[in-house]
């Protein structure tokens, strides 16, 4: 039997009898055998760092994992590894392959290729496509994908264009309750457009995607959410105004979360100033004012979950002219270091609720609790550790992130 031994760890988990407390935790086999103040005797994995954490496993809802067609930029198996280095037990991978995830069959490649993953975590949370092959045209087979066991479905970047189509899709998710995340953007406003619109894009010369594009495609399918009483999660929301039109549509009954990506928590329209085509994600990166209300909307409660929005990319992809570079940045082995850099000071309870508690909530999970004899998930991190993310650390395939051979604090140290 394995036995893993955490020493001094601070629990977080609002459910356990043991929340902020300081504690030696033993693990054996996957199930917590003892916790106290002070655990003796010999452990085949010991793990002793300075104000650690350990909360229950964080969960990525939207992360890309390439896989099938796209395995030069990551593959399943490279993308779980990469999962668990940043601290995630579970990940949604988007269904934006090749082809994309929009039938049963395909869902169970997912699930049968993840089980040759070495290691019981990270669980894969398949999630299908919401139409046939993303297409917006037609409705995909949902029901028989959640008889597979997708937990989720979404169009990954593509917004349903037609309203009658949603307007359908919305009832038809509500019958069968089905989980869908919806991405915002109305393309005929943002097509072409490469950065956010506003001053940097102006001066730069580059053409932008305005933030109207977002909040009138949010207005939109609020309104039509509302008309079918269903419900839904937004994928990413990047400007104040959406942070506004959530809090509201809440305040108002519906039945609506939404999450944020972390580059839009770090980043600005700023760092496009020296056209560097890592910066180029999508949503785009926006005003500072912007960032500060995604930031409120975090510490409130408006926004839910915070997700990496990995987004791996070999170097032909992003070593060209700007215009021409893919969208995407590789953020889910950083995603903690960029959480601490952002410096939106959210309490650590708080932090928990946003990678735990509201991604379980909103797939539908059972919330587990850190006690002895129970068989959780957990993340054991720190906020201030410091390491170098190097290429020797890095697991996934994706060359783009802006940390490569850079010291960053704050680091998840384990997945048990």
């Amino acid at each position: 039997m394995k036995k893993i031994l955490i020493k001094q760890a601070t629990i977080v988990d609002f459910n356990s009898p043991f929340h902020l407390q300081k504690k030696d935790i033993l693990f054996e086999d996957g199930r917590i055998k003892n916790i106290a103040d002070r655990i003796d005797g010999n452990a085949d994995l010991i793990y002793e760092w300075k104000n650690a954490y350990v909360s229950n496993g964080w969960i990525d809802l939207q992360a890309n994992f390439c896989d099938p067609g796209f395995e030069a930029k990551e593959s399943l198996l490279s993308g779980l590894a990469a999962a668990a280095n940043g601290g995630f037990t579970a990940v949604c991978p988007s269904p934006n392959t090749n082809p994309p995830i929009s039938n049963k069959t395909q869902i169970e490649y997912l699930n049968n290729k993840s089980k040759s993953f070495v290691g019981k975590f990270p669980k894969l949370l398949p999630v299908g496509t919401i139409t046939q092959n993303s297409e917006g045209n037609d409705i995909a087979e949902m029901f028989d994908m959640m008889q597979a066991g997708a937990i989720a479905f979404s169009d990954y970047k593509r917004s349903i264009k037609d309203p009658s189509l949603l307007q359908r899709i919305l009832l038809y998710a509500k019958n069968i309750d089905a989980r869908l995340f919806l991405h915002c953007n109305d393309q005929s406003l943002s097509s072409g457009g490469l950065m956010h619109e506003g001053e940097v894009s102006t001066r730069i010369g580059v053409k932008g995607m305005p933030a109207l594009a977002e909040e009138i495609d949010l207005e939109r399918t609020i309104s039509i959410l509302q008309y079918t009483e269903g419900k839904c999660h937004i994928n990413t929301i990047s400007t104040a105004k959406s942070v506004d039109l959530i809090r509201i549509a809440k305040a108002n009954g519906l039945k609506i979360t939404c999450g944020v990506s972390i580059p839009n928590l770090l980043f600005t329209e700023a760092d496009v100033f020296s056209f560097d085509s890592f910066y180029k994600v999508n949503p785009p990166l926006r005003s500072v004012n912007d960032q500060m209300a995604l930031h409120q909307g975090l510490l409130e409660g408006t926004i839910d979950v915070i997700v990496s929005d990995h987004n791996p990319h070999d170097i032909e992809a992003k070593d060209v002219e700007f215009d021409f570079a893919e969208f995407g940045m590789s953020t889910i082995e950083t995603f903690l270091p960029m959480l601490v850099a952002s410096k939106i000071g959210l309490p650590i309870e708080t932090l928990v609720q946003k990678m735990y508690v509201r991604p379980s909530e909103i797939l539908g999970l059972d919330l587990e609790s850190i006690n002895v004899g129970a068989d959780v998930n957990a993340t054991l991190f720190s906020f201030e550790e410091t390491w170098a993310y190097n290429n020797v650390q890095r697991k996934t395939k994706g060359v783009n992130s802006v940390f490569i051979d850079k010291q960053l604090f704050g680091k998840a140290i384990a997945i048990l």
